[in-house]
């Protein structure tokens, strides 16, 4: 219409632009790999997949990302934060930051990766095992109802900023009862951390964070799950409860931090990477060596009558993903690198499940070789045994 301004275009930056951030976020990542703090590494590692991302995305999520990474290199150049700037998260910590960038990607969050499966999942009560998976005909039945009451909670979380912390109260009292009516079973642990995260989010800052939106996604998704079972109480997924026991330890008053930690210290110790001289090293590194050796079974397993390349292959490079996170929060950069170039290979391959040129065997033996490497980059003696295997 005459007289009418035209709306202004948003800029989107040329290619040369992505290209020139996607270089230096790798120089960034060969530089950090070069001390010992393995998740600046990682959050260095995520920058560049997601500028990487943002270069070929049609422009959705490109203003949360810049916030995102600007926060990321505040975090890394270790300057103080800007006071009061919009969509700035309440912590600062790499791995929340990591997580913010996988969310945005659909990517695993790193704070449910097995390697801190060592010191959280010790900490669950194992309770009796017959007790533990029996049939909990009330729980299934009045989760329906305290679903339906967590929805309404949810949507006014989502709508209000200013009634954020009593719609946060009303998921934390739908956790509470959850976890009441399910003492002694297998989800005892979820609920009692769902519990606690709802103490976080009182805090509105926290709805600008697509991970914190998905973990609220993930746990109706279980009341969903456990509304429907009709025979024993499903297991909860183990990095669902890994991921919701790290934000539980960002909240600064959090109390005992829920029972399974003496202190939020504690908490947070469990989530960080372990040193080089760490006494549960070498049972991290044991338990990717196991994983990797599984994963190369799966590859040369042949499909099932009811299963697709397609869907084997998304399940492979999800459980791939979890191995690198783990090399890299041990420190063995090289190694994560070389598992990255197993996924982009499986990536590869097309849906009809084609193998790559020379077949599976190569893909298989490769991952044993990588097993091998890292018992010895961990300075372990099975490591002949395992590469002839």
């Amino acid at each position: 219409m005459p007289g009418e301004s035209a709306p202004v275009a948003e800029r989107v930056p040329g290619a040369d632009t992505w290209e020139r951030a996607a270089s230096e976020a790798a120089r960034l990542v060969e530089a950090l790999e070069a001390g010992d703090d393995p998740l600046r590494v990682l959050l260095a590692a995520d920058m560049a997949l997601a500028i990487d991302d943002a270069a070929r995305a049609d422009g959705r999520n490109r203003g949360r990302l810049v916030s995102l990474l600007d926060q990321s290199v505040s975090v890394l150049a270790d300057k103080p934060p800007v006071a009061d700037a919009a969509g700035v998260l309440p912590s600062r910590t790499p791995m929340a930051l990591a997580n913010e960038l996988r969310a945005i990607r659909g990517a695993p969050l790193l704070s449910g990766n097995r390697v801190f499966a060592l010191v959280v999942d010790a900490r669950a009560p194992d309770g009796d095992a017959d007790a533990r998976h029996a049939s909990n005909p009330r729980l299934a039945a009045s989760c329906r109802r305290l679903r339906s009451y967590f929805q309404q909670g949810l949507v006014a979380w989502l709508r209000d900023a200013e009634h954020a912390g009593a719609a946060a109260g009303r998921m934390g009292e739908v956790f509470a009862r959850l976890h009441s009516l399910g003492h002694g079973g297998p989800q005892e642990t979820l609920w009692r951390a769902a519990a606690s995260f709802a103490r976080l989010i009182e805090d509105p800052r926290w709805r600008v964070s697509a991970a914190v939106k998905r973990l609220l996604g993930q746990l109706d998704a279980q009341m969903k799950r456990l509304c429907e079972s009709e025979g024993a109480t499903p297991e909860p997924p183990p990095a669902l409860v890994r991921d919701l026991l790290f934000y539980v330890g960002e909240v600064r008053d959090v109390e005992a931090t829920i029972g399974l930690f003496a202190s939020r210290s504690a908490l947070l110790a469990a989530f960080a990477a372990p040193g080089r001289q760490d006494a549960d090293q070498p049972t991290a590194v044991l338990s990717l060596l196991n994983e990797l050796l599984a994963i190369s079974a799966d590859v040369m397993e042949a499909l099932g009558p009811d299963e697709s390349w397609l869907a084997k292959r998304s399940w492979l490079i999800e459980r791939m993903l979890e191995v690198a996170d783990g090399l890299g929060l041990l420190g063995a950069h090289h190694l994560r690198r070389r598992a990255l170039a197993e996924i982009r290979l499986l990536r590869g391959t097309s849906g009809s499940g084609d193998p790559p040129a020379g077949g599976w065997g190569p893909v298989a033996e490769r991952l044993h070789v990588l097993g091998a490497d890292l018992l010895s980059a961990a300075g372990m003696e099975p490591a002949e045994a395992v590469a002839d295997d």
